[in-house]
């Protein structure tokens, strides 16, 4: 008899345990949306972009009065419902302060599973400044300055305008085409710089990197000092500035 009771307050005293130590935890799936819209572009001067929570993708137009956006929204939640919820306070941000536009994207502070991917297409003629980008940073065709702080990788293509890139990305891709009198600045922590210009590009040069190498292709390099993490030297004569620094990375210069 005691030997029963004795098992029966156990398996009591089990149950009641694992009643209380268990969760149900509702299981999760990924759900997406696409929003797109845009604004009209008034007189700013400048236009400045972030994306905290994903990618972005920047193509310039001969549009000068409109900017067009999509935002691609994916978000982990246990039924649409709630995923509607979060994508509704998901928003593409814009705020004009003075003579800068700001664009960015905002999502609730709970809405922590959340990620989004943003593609603008902006006038090709404004200077741009991107900043706060968690991931890749792609920005095609733009005719003005850029100014870069990447967290990841960049890539540029068809830029006509000066370029100043900090911070840190696997690999920093550049085609551009330097101003007369313009400069290209590019100073990464880690990454390899990978930099595309005209053969007939006029700058002062100089390329270094503390742990990696430097490769140079397609351009008439006068006056060049070269040793395997330093190059400098003079292209056409000499009236832009190009500075390309790594702390760990390969650099790249090419000529087309």
């Amino acid at each position: 008899m005691k030997t029963f009771l004795s098992f029966f307050l156990l398996s009591i005293f089990f149950i009641t345990s694992c009643s209380k130590d268990e969760t149900i935890t509702e299981p999760t799936r990924e759900y997406n949306e696409r929003e797109s819209g845009n604004f009209t572009f008034n007189n700013s001067k400048a236009i400045v972009i972030e994306n905290q929570t994903g990618p972005l993708i920047i193509e310039g137009s001969a549009d000068t009065m409109n900017i067009g956006w999509f935002l691609d929204k994916h978000v982990f939640a246990a039924s649409y419902k709630n995923a509607n919820d979060i994508f509704e306070k998901i928003i593409v941000s814009q705020i004009e302060l003075s003579d800068t536009l700001y664009i960015s994207v905002k999502i609730p502070p709970a809405a922590n599973s959340a990620n989004t991917s943003l593609s603008l297409t902006l006038p090709n003629s404004i200077p741009c400044i991107i900043r706060n980008v968690d991931g890749v940073s792609i920005i095609n065709y733009i005719q003005a300055n850029i100014e870069c702080k990447i967290l990841s990788d960049l890539s540029i293509t068809g830029h006509d305008g000066n370029c100043t890139i900090d911070g840190s990305g696997e690999n920093v891709n550049v085609e551009m085409a330097l101003p007369e009198n313009g400069f290209c600045l590019i100073n990464i922590e880690v990454g390899n710089i990978n930099l595309r210009l005209p053969s007939s590009t006029s700058a002062m040069l100089l390329a270094q990197t503390n742990d990696g190498a430097i490769f140079s292709s397609g351009l008439s390099i006068s006056d060049s000092v070269r040793i395997p993490t330093r190059l400098s030297g003079k292209l056409g004569n000499g009236s832009g500035q190009i500075n390309l620094s790594t702390g760990k990375g390969n650099i790249s210069i090419v000529g087309f």
